[in-house]
C-alpha cells in the first residue's frame, strides 16, 4: 500500500490512507501519505471531504467516538456495476469483539464495545443487493459476526427465505452451539473463517490465554 501510495504522489496526486495499520502507526504512515484517518471513519470523512474542499484539511483526522451502526449510511452497491464479475456483496452486521487477545488489534481500533446493526437494517441491505445482483453472495466484514448469541441467531432466522449464499469471519467457539449451526446451514452459510493463533502450545506461553464469553 505504500509503495502504490508513493506513487501516486510522485505524480501530484493526493493520498488519504486509514484502516488498522495507518491507525496503529499514523506517523509512519504520513511518509506515505498527505492524510490520515485514524480510527474509525462515517463521522470523520465527510469533515475531511469538506476541510479538503475548501483547501484547508489537516493531515491528521481521528475519531473520537464509537459509530452507532444504525445510522451509518447505506452501502451504494449499485456503483458495483459488473454484475456477473462482481458477485461476492459485502456487508457489515456488527463491530468489534468483546475478546481481547494480546495479539490481535481489533480492540485497540474499535474498542472493547461490541455493537450490532440493528436486524431489519441488514435485511433491507441483503434485500437492496439481491434487487441489484439476483442471487448475491454475501461476505459479512464483521470482525467476529457470530459472538452474539442472541442476535445472529434472530438474523439468520429472518435470512432463511431470503435465498442467500454467505460467509463470514468469527471465532471456534461456534462449533459449541447446535442450533446456530443449524441455523447457518439453513440460512446458507458456505464458509467460515476462523482464526487460529498457532497449533504449537509452545508459542501461547508468550501470550494471554485466550477465553471466550458470552455477549
Amino acid at each position: 500500500a505504500y509503495t502504490i501510495a508513493d506513487h501516486f504522489r510522485s505524480r501530484g496526486i493526493p493520498v488519504v490512507m486509514g484502516g488498522n495499520h495507518i491507525t496503529a502507526l499514523p506517523d509512519e504512515a504520513l511518509e506515505h501519505a498527505d492524510y490520515v484517518i485514524a480510527g474509525e471513519g462515517e463521522d470523520v470523512f465527510p469533515v475531511f471531504f469538506e476541510d479538503f474542499r475548501q483547501g484547508k484539511a489537516r493531515r491528521i483526522y481521528e475519531s473520537s467516538r464509537s459509530v452507532d451502526l444504525a445510522t451509518i449510511p447505506t452501502p451504494r452497491f449499485d456503483l458495483l456495476c459488473e454484475k456477473e464479475r462482481y458477485n461476492k456483496i459485502p456487508i457489515q452486521a456488527t463491530r468489534g469483539c468483546p475478546h481481547n487477545c494480546e495479539f490481535c488489534s481489533i480492540t485497540a481500533v474499535y474498542g472493547h464495545k461490541f455493537r450490532v446493526k440493528p436486524v431489519e437494517r441488514v435485511i433491507a441491505e441483503i434485500e437492496l443487493a439481491k434487487s441489484i445482483f439476483g442471487k448475491p453472495h454475501i461476505s459479512f466484514v464483521d470482525e467476529n459476526m457470530l459472538v452474539n448469541r442472541e442476535y445472529v441467531k434472530e438474523l439468520l432466522r429472518l435470512m432463511i427465505p431470503l435465498n442467500v449464499s454467505w460467509e463470514c469471519y468469527c471465532d471456534i467457539s461456534v462449533a459449541e452451539d447446535e442450533e446456530l449451526l443449524d441455523l447457518m446451514h439453513e440460512s446458507g452459510c458456505y464458509e467460515i473463517q476462523v482464526g487460529l493463533e498457532t497449533v504449537n502450545p509452545e508459542s501461547l506461553k508468550d501470550v494471554s490465554p485466550w477465553k471466550y464469553k458470552r455477549v
